[in-house]
Formats: structure tokens, sequence, C-alpha cells
């Protein structure tokens, strides 16, 4: 905790003046630090899908297939920090939500019409997202800590 001691008319009204910009200050350097970690999250996502299963090549399958869009917006008081994931498959958008939740459904070799599913580990799209929640977390301590200690120094 910050501690200051204010005294005076003039030093009471310049303290004021950097409390309403503070707010601004603070959410331009919190979106500032966000992005970096949000562009961190594609390739983390990559590597995770190497614990899907080898056998038959489908971790680097989904390696090479998964894209994640991320985007930082900042609107008000508020500041949105957002990641869709997906992958494209031969024909059609490959199941991300199934597979992350550890349902993987492919054809029996040799039997093209013949579908079953392995269990396969959950969450290669949540482990990096969570990790870089945590990392955003520290950024936004950080960025509030930053700006508590140029108020006080004023």
């Amino acid at each position: 905790m910050l501690h200051s001691r204010v005294k005076g008319k003039t030093e009471i009204r310049h303290v004021q003046g950097l409390i309403r910009i503070a707010p601004a200050q603070i959410q331009a350097q919190i979106a500032r630090s966000v992005r970096p970690i949000m562009r961190r999250i594609e390739p983390e996502v990559k590597t995770e899908a190497g614990t899907l299963p080898r056998r038959g090549g489908y971790a680097p399958l989904m390696a090479r297939a998964v894209r994640v869009r991320t985007q930082v917006r900042q609107s008000g008081h508020r500041i949105n920090a957002r990641a869709d994931v997906s992958a494209r498959g031969k024909r059609e958008e490959r199941d991300v939500r199934a597979v992350n939740a550890g349902i993987l459904r492919h054809p029996v070799f040799g039997r093209r019409k013949v579908w079953r599913v392995t269990n396969v580990l959950p969450g290669f799209v949540n482990r990096p997202i969570d990790r870089a929640r945590d990392r955003i977390v520290d950024a936004v301590k950080e960025a509030r800590d930053d700006a508590a200690e140029r108020i006080v120094r004023g």
C-alpha cells in the first residue's frame, strides 16, 4: 500500500487532476500489455496440440490446422480480450470444442463409413488460455501499481 501526505489547496488540486487522468492511462497501459500476451496464445495452442494422438498423424495435423483470432478492445471502463480458436479440415471446420473436451471422432482405417470415438487428454485449448489469463491478471496488477506510484509521486 502506498501512502502520501498532501498539504494545501494547490497540492490537493494537483492530486485530484492526477486521479482524474489515471483511469484512462491505466486502461491504455493495460491494453498495451495485454496485446502481446494474446498474440502468444496461438503458438501455445499449436504446441499443446502435440498432446493429441500422434498415431495416425492427428497431432501434427491439428497443430497445422489450428488458427487463433485474438481481439483486445477498449470501450468505456472495460477492456475485453477475446480469443476464437478454430481449425479447418479438408471439407469443413474441425470440431475443436469436442477435441478440447477430450472427444476425438475419427473414421476407422480402411472403413470410411465406420466412425469411432477416442478419448484424448482434454484441454489442449484451455491450458494455454488459462496460462494467458494468469499473465493478463499479473499485467493488470502491475499497471495498477505503476499508476498508483505515479499518483503518489505526483
